[in-house]
């Protein structure tokens, strides 16, 4: 028996996953990996590999303390179908399962005792896809019964063109800490957070974050990179079940 992931993993949006930070550098790599050299498929250049592959061989290293001396090769995975054995899937579950925040259902003491929890991710994440945020915000509402009682403590803000955290060309400069004290200690939920651009990016826009499921909307005057002109309403008709995050405007 082995252990599998089941349909559907959510997948990347249709947007800019090109950068620095972009697809390349955390998912594809820059250069072709040699296949056949299952331990080093980017060569000895530690800047070679994308950050994914970095990620998963520090992890078998040090989370699952299998050591530096790990064979790749030797672990129980079969690369042709992307399955593991029962071991790796009990290692990863036991190492992980502390801090594993697949199961919306886990918030629920989190919520009963009165808190709240500001979640943000970038529609350009290379990394994470924004369409998993989506899912899990969407099975802790089917979990609390309801989206109103999920935002009352818990709220998603989508960043579209931020990437992994930061970067990308969307407003990635925006200020959560002020936002959950003005929840947590005037009980005033963040209805929106104001987002800007580096000084320094190749098109400075402002834009307000909108808790989803609501989107900026374009006011229809005034300059489309001011903030001022754009508010958070309900997404269209045609998007309101879809469970995708809309562009805004």
């Amino acid at each position: 028996m082995t252990g599998t992931v089941t349909c559907c993993t959510p997948g990347w949006a249709l947007t800019n996953l090109s950068g620095p930070r972009g697809l390349g550098y955390w998912t594809t790599g820059d250069t072709a990996p040699d296949v056949a050299n299952a331990e080093l498929p980017w060569g000895n250049d530690p800047a070679a590999p994308p950050r994914g592959w970095v990620f998963a061989r520090q992890s078998l290293t040090y989370w699952l303390g299998l050591g530096a001396d790990q064979k790749m090769a030797a672990l129980d995975a079969d690369p042709n179908t992307n399955t593991v054995g029962d071991q790796v899937v009990t290692m990863v579950d036991r190492a992980f399962a502390p801090a594993e925040t697949k199961q919306p259902a886990k918030l629920l003491p989190f919520i009963q005792r009165g808190g709240k929890l500001i979640i943000y991710h970038g529609t350009s994440d290379p990394a994470i896809p924004a369409s998993r945020s989506i899912r899990f915000w969407h099975e802790l509402a089917t979990t609390v019964h309801g989206p109103d009682k999920a935002a009352a403590s818990v709220r998603l803000f989508l960043v579209p063109g931020m990437q992994h955290c930061s970067g990308g060309i969307g407003p990635d400069r925006f200020d959560t800490l002020s936002a959950i004290e003005e929840w947590v200690e005037h009980h005033k939920a963040p209805d929106s957070i104001a987002a800007t651009t580096k000084p320094d990016a190749a098109a400075p826009h402002s834009l307000p974050l909108c808790p989803f499921p609501k989107q900026a909307r374009y006011a229809g005057h005034g300059e489309l990179t001011d903030a001022a002109n754009w508010s958070c309403a309900p997404p269209a008709p045609e998007t309101a079940n879809s469970g995708h995050a809309g562009r805004p405007g």
